[in-house]
């Protein structure tokens, strides 16, 4: 991609250092000033400085929309530069990244080249949006007051009509979170969110819950033709993310067996629900089987997350507020501010399965089965996932 051919300064290092390897920011005497437009804060940084050219892989596309992302082997400090200079783009949507590396799913076609939480195998970085924040002197000298080598640059959005002041800051890491390592996908999506959430919290900023994903991605810096622009570096040292799980415990470590509270049962069918309700639905009632050896781990939230993206409304800790997969039975079809029908992956809500419900009288006594089986029936979701590892991690 053209946009990541910026060059480093030359270093005199023969080999780039490892990673974990704790390395002191150099300070080269020169005071606080510019490196390649972008207005530099904290402590003195150096683009002589030998971490830039520790070697980090990104995975880029030319639109967020995009079913074809790519890996790309790069220097960090090359991605920095990327990351500071802004493009000139009449439209918001364009060249974006994810922080990491997405492999190709090599089990199912259809998915290879999307992005996926389940594609993601390491991650270098952590990307926050602070659109409800000032980036004024305050806002600056806590984050320069943090010790962190980062970016930050205006967005597409910045001081458009309508809006205020529009930044995107990115923080680098000193060692990579690796997926596998972490415990797997399952475990590491939790662990993720601990992470960003402790980086909001150390800088003391708003996060926008869609950065709690691994592969969220964003855009390269842009503004709009005749838009003010602007970036910053500050100097400091890559963060040890390992710091904001030192309260982490698995939950897995203490949940309890799920049964079925006094008075609910397993129907027939194999959905579950109060007095021995069943599925509504001829899709619902299809899922008896699977429901039986599935539904006490699926992830089904994760699995809206990863493939129907446009249909979550908002997210508030482990719940997601999504489209109804039955919206043209309510009374106020279409309504995107509707806010009644929400996702529970399994583990995450007071019940021993999965949980999609809503608050319409038209969806009452319809079960997580038969909205389950509506988003297959409407191809929200793909048939995989009923029995993909990524979304069952108890029965694997």
């Amino acid at each position: 991609m053209q946009i990541l051919n910026a060059q480093l300064p030359a270093v005199n290092d023969s080999e780039p250092p490892i990673w974990g390897e704790t390395t002191a920011n150099i300070g080269c005497g020169r005071n606080l000033g510019w490196w390649n437009g972008a207005e530099i804060w904290g402590e003195p940084f150096d683009p002589r400085d030998p971490r830039l050219r520790i070697e980090v892989t990104i995975t880029a596309a030319n639109s967020k929309k995009s079913k074809r992302w790519t890996a790309y082997g790069i220097r960090l400090g090359v991605l920095m530069q990327a990351l500071i200079c802004h493009r000139k783009r009449r439209q918001k949507d364009g060249p974006a990244l994810v922080l990491g590396e997405i492999a190709p799913d090599q089990e199912h076609e259809d998915d290879a080249g999307r992005r996926l939480n389940k594609h993601v195998r390491v991650l270098y970085g952590c990307a926050l949006d602070l659109d409800d924040d000032v980036f004024g002197d305050e806002l600056r000298d806590l984050i320069a007051a943090s010790g962190l080598l980062a970016v930050a640059y205006s967005t597409h959005s910045h001081l458009q009509p309508g809006k205020g002041e529009r930044w995107r800051l990115v923080v680098f890491f000193l060692v990579p979170f690796d997926i596998e390592t972490e415990g797997g996908l399952w475990l590491a999506r939790l662990k993720w969110r601990s992470i960003c959430d402790g980086l909001a919290a150390k800088l003391g900023v708003t996060l926008d819950p869609s950065r709690r994903d691994l592969a969220g991605a964003f855009y390269f810096p842009a503004y709009a033709p005749g838009a003010p622009h602007k970036s910053y570096v500050f100097g400091g040292d890559l963060w040890d993310w390992r710091k904001a799980l030192e309260a982490f415990e698995d939950p897995r470590a203490s949940r309890t067996t799920r049964e079925p509270r006094d008075g609910a049962q397993w129907a027939p069918d194999g959905s579950y629900g109060g007095g021995g309700s069943r599925s509504l639905t001829e899709v619902g009632r299809a899922l008896g089987r699977w429901s039986r050896d599935y539904a006490t781990g699926f992830q089904v939230a994760d699995a809206i997350c990863d493939y129907a993206r446009e249909r979550v409304r908002s997210e508030d800790g482990p719940k997601i507020e999504i489209e109804c997969p039955f919206d043209d039975g309510h009374s106020n079809p279409g309504d995107p501010t509707d806010r009644g029908c929400a996702a529970w992956n399994s583990g995450d809500a007071d019940a021993p399965i999965f949980i999609v419900s809503c608050r319409h009288a038209h969806c009452q006594g319809k079960t997580p089965q038969d909205f389950l089986g509506r988003m297959l029936e409407l191809q929200w979701l793909p048939a995989s996932v009923l029995t993909d590892p990524a979304y069952n991690p108890e029965t694997h």
